[in-house]
Formats: structure tokens, C-alpha cells, sequence
């Protein structure tokens, strides 16, 4: 876990500036045909710089909108119009406190009845946050990937 743990921060590092981009929306027309308009490029001249016909251009604009574009074709819009594709995953929280948080689910559902044996014994654990920290450290130390079979 010791590798993923500095992979994981570094690429927290690395998301943080690009955190707002989230919150950027897509225009209404889709960013293709809004830059293309605004730069005064027509549908015509648009697809004369990828090689295509216009009514394929004007599918890309639509595919664009409804999410059926592949990146290859997004990629190759952009460079129409000088333009450079930039793809990212933005997490919803850091990387870190997902792991974490998966691993915590996984732990409880993990152990859910042996503490409830325990407690059913009078064996009950006394600090239960401190049992489900050191056993989330032990399942990241030890097994990781497992983390995620957890629902």
C-alpha cells in the first residue's frame, strides 16, 4: 500500500488545481459549435479543416451535446479550431479520503459479525474507532485491492 499511498497523494496534488474546472458546464450548443461561432468559423469551413462533409460536421456538433462523441473525434474537433482537447477524471473528494472511506465499509461489513458475536459474549470491543482504524490500516497494508468489493 506504501506505493499507492505516494501515487495517491501525488495525484491529489496534482487534481487540486483543476478541482474548479468541475464547475465549469457545458454550454448550451455544446463547446464545439459555441467556439466555433465565436471564433467565426462556419459549419462549412469547419468541416472543410477536418476533411469531412458539413452534415457530419453538424453531427459532430450534435454528438457533441449528446454524449456519443469518442474522444478521437473531440480531439480531432479541437484541432480544427486550434484548439487542444483536455481530458480529465475529476473525483468527487480527494483520492485519499475515498480509499479511506471504502476501506471503512469494507472493514465494518468485513467484521459486522464478529463484533457482534463479541459484543453477545461480553467480549464487546471498548473503542470502536480505534478497532476500525487499526483494521483499516491492516486491510490497506495487506490487501488493498480488496477494499473495493465493499458495496
Amino acid at each position: 500500500m506504501r506505493a499507492n499511498k505516494i501515487a495517491i497523494t501525488q495525484l491529489d496534488e496534482q487534481l487540486r488545481p483543476i478541482k474548479n474546472a468541475a464547475t465549469l458546464a457545458r454550454p448550451v450548443y455544446g463547446w464545439i459549435k459555441t467556439i466555433r461561432s465565436a471564433i467565426g468559423m462556419t459549419s462549412k469551413q469547419f468541416a472543410k479543416r477536418l476533411g469531412i462533409a458539413q452534415p457530419r460536421a453538424s453531427a459532430i456538433e450534435r454528438g457533441e451535446i449528446e454524449d456519443s462523441l469518442t474522444l478521437k473525434t473531440l480531439r480531432e474537433a479541437a484541432g480544427a479550431m486550434n484548439c487542444r482537447l483536455v481530458y480529465f477524471l475529476i473525483p468527487e473528494t480527494t483520492l485519499e479520503k475515498m480509499v479511506n472511506e471504502q476501506a471503512a465499509k469494507f472493514v465494518k461489513s468485513e467484521t459486522q459479525g464478529v463484533v457482534h458475536s463479541m459484543k453477545l459474549e461480553n467480549q464487546g470491543v471498548d473503542d470502536f474507532d480505534v478497532f476500525l482504524k487499526a483494521q483499516m490500516e491492516d486491510v490497506l497494508a495487506k490487501r488493498a485491492n480488496k477494499i473495493w468489493e465493499a458495496e
